[in-house]
């Protein structure tokens, strides 16, 4: 994980930041691990792992971005940005 930082704080500043988006998801799935980079923590999805993927339309000009997260990191994702008010 990314400076040891824990995940609720990793998500906290990553939504502040942009890096994440600060509403729900457009389009929200669970699939086995991509072998992606975890969005938030930065670590490998591997196949043994269940992956969320976050679909979003984050700007119109730019269409869908898809995020690519770990379930617990998910979950503080979702955590953060509901107590942030987003």
């Amino acid at each position: 994980m990314r400076d040891g930082y824990p995940r609720r704080e990793l998500a906290r500043v990553a939504i502040r930041a942009g890096l994440l988006p600060s509403r729900a998801g457009d389009q929200t799935r669970n699939t086995r691990g991509s072998g992606c980079e975890c969005a938030l923590c930065g670590e490998t999805l591997l196949s043994e792992e269940i992956e969320v993927q976050i679909a979003c339309v984050t700007n119109p000009a730019s269409g869908v971005e898809v995020f690519h997260l770990h379930a617990v990191c998910w979950s503080a994702w979702e955590c953060e940005r509901v107590k942030l008010g987003c």
